[in-house]
């Protein structure tokens, strides 16, 4: 079985499901009440979209207009941004981790893709929380294989005590070096390629803790039962494999055993469809207790 975590732009809509589902036909909309949603402001009643421009506005705000006023005292207008810019601006805007275990064909129950999650939003939280920033969250279960949609920014804190968003000074405030420390940063060489593989390492491990054997070699964007969001993110994911070897030659974190695919019988009949269908009104509402344990982290953070 395979543990899947790519880090992308992602589309903030498609997570909240804030757009037109008819168009849609890889999500079943008559298991919308399956998924779970959750921001870091704990309002259930703002969209995924609203909580990130809120957040950008209370952290970034200041520091932006700060810069702002540096531009018009050079005359240089057209650098001036607004809050809604630097949401949609590649650099600035969020990034978004997709983590899933298996494929469509073969995955653990949906409560351990819960618990899972759980345990590694507060590992993230803890190791990366002081510079990188956990906005929202989505578990879908409405497509072929359940995952979960986790949407970050990462910033640092400048010379003048503003907060700005930077990735790679944020991760250099962390510690995290590019793979080749001695090598000269770029596209191909740098801290967010480290960043991608310790919580990779992360997720696995957490997936190995709560009982599941994966085959830990790194997935190929080509697979099938990768998402939609990750083919887009296609040339990124290809950058991060090429250094794989690399990083384990330097002694990175990255386990290398590896386990049998385990797969699961094909063929259901007409009673085990009836006893999914009970197993998974109780998920519905037996976990989603569970799930809103994930506040009290975002509570702490803030």
């Amino acid at each position: 079985m395979k543990a899947t975590l790519h880090i992308g732009r992602g589309t903030v809509k498609h997570n909240d499901r804030n757009f037109n589902l008819d168009n849609a036909r890889h999500i079943d909309q008559t298991r919308q009440n399956e998924n779970f949603y959750i921001n870091r402001y704990l309002d259930d009643t703002i969209t995924f979209e609203e909580c990130e421009r809120r957040y950008y506005q209370e952290n970034y705000l200041q520091g932006l207009e700060a810069q702002n006023e540096k531009y018009r005292k050079r005359r240089q207008y057209g650098y001036i941004r607004t809050i809604d810019d630097l949401v949609k601006a590649e650099k600035t805007q969020p990034k978004e981790m997709i983590l899933q275990i298996g494929n469509k064909d073969n995955h653990p129950d949906r409560e351990v893709l819960l618990q899972c999650i759980h345990q590694f939003n507060e590992e993230f939280n803890r190791r990366y929380g002081t510079n990188a920033h956990i906005l929202d969250i989505a578990i879908h279960n409405d497509e072929a294989t359940p995952h979960a949609h986790i949407r970050f920014i990462c910033d640092y804190t400048d010379k003048d005590g503003h907060k700005k968003i930077c990735t790679d000074k944020a991760l250099k405030a962390l510690g995290i070096k590019p793979p080749k420390a001695t090598a000269k940063a770029d596209r191909y060489n740098n801290a967010l390629q480290t960043f991608t593989e310790q919580i990779r390492f992360i997720w696995n491990t957490i997936i190995r803790r709560n009982g599941i054997e994966i085959d830990e070699t790194v997935s190929s964007p080509s697979q099938k039962h990768l998402t939609v969001l990750e083919y887009k993110d296609k040339k990124l994911q290809e950058e991060i494999e090429s250094h794989n070897k690399q990083l384990i030659e330097q002694g990175t974190e990255i386990s290398q055993k590896q386990q049998e695919i385990h797969l699961l019988d094909k063929q259901i009949n007409a009673q085990k469809q009836k006893l999914e269908e009970m197993k998974r009104e109780i998920y519905i509402n037996q976990y989603r207790e569970n799930f809103n344990d994930l506040r009290p982290v975002f509570e702490n953070e803030r």
